[in-house]
């Protein structure tokens, strides 16, 4: 029992110990100034946004874009103005492209399931109850 406390102290030694380091190293690292003036600036950089706020209402934003369609560049005039807005600024930075992406992504779904349902009322179906065993 007594070498697994001493282990402990001595654990806790070293780690304070690296600790103590780190921070005077850390410390002079903040002090140390540019001894020359050679025309070098440190530019800061923000992190990436990935949130767009967007120019339209609810609803305006909820409106289908069918963006997966193919040749949608030649076409993209007739679209909607949030569908040709949200075209026209995807390569603007990482959210509008996440924007375009989420359009795209729900045209596919949404157009997918509204061409399924569409088919299943339309087309001609019957249903088979023989061997249901219901008299």
């Amino acid at each position: 029992m007594k070498s697994n406390s001493s282990d402990q102290q001595q654990n806790a030694t070293t780690v304070d110990t690296a600790v103590a380091m780190l921070t005077t190293q850390t410390k002079s690292l903040e002090k140390s100034q540019p001894t020359s003036s050679n025309g070098l600036t440190h530019i800061l950089r923000k992190k990436r946004e990935t949130e767009v706020v967007m120019p339209f209402d609810f609803n305006t934003m909820h409106l289908p874009c069918d963006l997966d369609q193919q040749g949608r560049g030649s076409i993209i005039e007739s679209f909607p103005n949030h569908c040709v807005w949200v075209w026209n600024n995807r390569y603007a930075h990482e959210g509008f492209y996440r924007v375009y992406k989420t359009y795209q992504l729900e045209a596919f779904f949404f157009g997918q399931y509204y061409e399924r349902l569409k088919r299943f009322e339309i087309d001609p179906h019957t249903w088979d109850y023989t061997n249901a065993g219901i008299n």
